[in-house]
């Protein structure tokens, strides 16, 4: 789905079961963004060590494990909400242009000889 912004804005929840062990997936940081529920295979945590189960996603390591998380966040609105709003949280603080930004700013910088190493 392209643009996906408005699939998102309606989402209850992202599901990513891919259980491939590959790098960053960009739907996820998506997700973050967009304050989603997120529902994904413990193999994206892998290359996103911010995700944490139970406080702004669910991880899950088999299909059964991943709807089971489907149906407690269809039944748990507190915790639903709480992952929402954490996972915007965790998007601000790691993935912001403002944040991750500046981190990538710095690193450019010091390769240039700009700023002085630490």
């Amino acid at each position: 789905v392209y643009p996906a912004d408005e699939e998102l804005e309606r989402a209850d929840v992202v599901i990513v079961p891919t259980p491939i062990e590959l790098g960053i997936r960009v739907r996820i940081l998506t997700a973050l963004a967009h304050s989603c529920c997120i529902v994904a295979h413990r193999a994206n945590a892998l290359g996103i060590p911010e995700l944490v189960s139970g406080e702004n996603c669910i991880l899950g390591s088999t299909g059964a494990e991943l709807a089971d998380a489907c149906i407690k966040l269809a039944n748990d609105r507190t915790l639903s909400d709480m992952l929402r709003s954490n996972a915007r949280a965790t998007y601000l603080r790691y993935f912001s242009m403002e944040n991750a930004g500046r981190a990538l700013t710095k690193v450019i910088e010091e390769a240039a000889g700009e700023v002085p190493a630490r």
